[in-house]
């Protein structure tokens, strides 16, 4: 019997430990994925400055936008306060959504233009772990800050009174949100691999602005 207290006392003081694969302190790494945007975006002609305004003369436009497939680079530092919890900080470039219509309509090939959405992200966030021995489940939360750029190339006047290149670029705040696997292989090193969501609260210069990423990438705790 005293081999056995002796022996769950021992368990109860050394399984939580090894539970905790955690590192705890700063860390930065690199990640790449493939993102999907919004199908289409919201622009205020007014903001594209010597136009002379939309076909349409509305307030604000419709442009359809190839959504799948896209790609996306993260660059990620953060610092892990407990093995439970800390805070991270990215910042995400997505590649360009070329436009495929304008007010469902004119299209990019019976219209002769072109243009498209660039857009990067920059967030923090609080993340949350559930440790194991080799690999942590997490899930953060936080705020996002989405920069974007329109540009269009309109030759023959098929949307704007005066024909030309027109550019506008904005920013915006918004939530992001996601989960994901940290796999660790070596003492400083992980593996990573999760899925976020950023969308912005509110539609100004260039509306409906959400992103979904997948994403692999490495951690290197400098702890």
């Amino acid at each position: 019997m005293k081999f056995f207290r002796a022996g769950l006392l021992s368990a109860l003081i050394v399984f939580p430990t090894a539970l905790l694969a955690t590192t705890l302190g700063p860390y930065i790494g690199v990640g790449v994925g493939l993102a999907t945007g919004p199908n289409q975006t919201l622009i205020d002609p007014n903001d594209l400055t010597g136009s002379g305004g939309s076909i349409t003369g509305f307030n604000k436009d419709t442009y359809g936008l190839i959504t799948r497939s896209l790609l996306a680079g993260n660059l990620f530092a953060g610092y892990n306060i407990t093995h439970y919890f800390g805070v991270e900080g990215s910042y995400t470039v997505i590649s360009k959504q070329k436009v495929t219509d304008f007010a469902g309509a004119v299209t990019t090939s019976n219209g002769g233009f072109d243009g498209g959405l660039i857009s990067s992200i920059f967030a923090l966030s609080g993340v949350g772990y559930f440790p194991l021995e080799k690999m942590d489940f997490f899930a953060k939360l936080g705020l996002a800050f989405l920069n974007s750029n329109f540009s269009l190339h309109d030759p023959n006047g098929a949307i704007f009174v005066n024909a030309g290149n027109y550019h506008t670029s904005h920013g915006v705040f918004g939530v992001v949100y996601g989960a994901g696997l940290l796999y660790h292989f070596l003492p400083q090193w992980a593996g990573r691999v999760e899925f976020d969501r950023v969308s912005a609260f509110s539609d100004n210069k260039i509306g409906n602005l959400s992103y979904n990423q997948a994403a692999i990438g490495i951690n290197y705790a400098l702890g």
